[in-house]
């Protein structure tokens, strides 16, 4: 197949994933801008972006130019299972991380009996 026919398939493809590599990108300026209020969350948080753009930019590059690869080894397209579902497994490692990030930004659970309670003999001295 000619290279500007694959050019512009990619670039179709590419085309078709751009809302959701738009708000990859989004996020990841956010989340660099907001390093400093929480750099667990946000290092959890960058590296689930980076991820899911990488995952979207493989499934553009696999609908453009993996198909082919199939068709021109002969192979039928039910063969493209196993690859359909590495992708839908990178996507969820990117969800996992998302996951992760939102776990670390959460305040960590104090039990009851570490507030802050006064009894009445701890009360401060009050002069009138």
């Amino acid at each position: 197949m000619r290279a500007d026919v694959l050019i512009s398939v990619f670039i179709k493809h590419l085309n078709y994933n751009l809302p959701a590599m738009i708000v990859m990108i989004i996020g990841l300026v956010w989340t660099i801008r907001s390093w400093r209020r929480h750099p667990p969350a946000a290092r959890w948080a960058l590296a689930a972006f980076i991820w899911m753009l990488l995952t979207y930019l493989l499934a553009v590059c696999w609908y453009s130019f993996g198909i082919l690869f199939l068709l021109h080894n002969e192979l039928p397209l039910d063969e493209q299972t196993p690859y359909i579902m590495a992708l839908s497994c990178c996507e969820g490692v990117g969800y996992l991380l998302f996951i992760l990030a939102l776990n670390a930004a959460r305040y960590p659970y104090r039990p009851p009996q570490y507030y802050d309670q006064f009894l009445e003999e701890d009360e401060p001295d009050r002069k009138s």
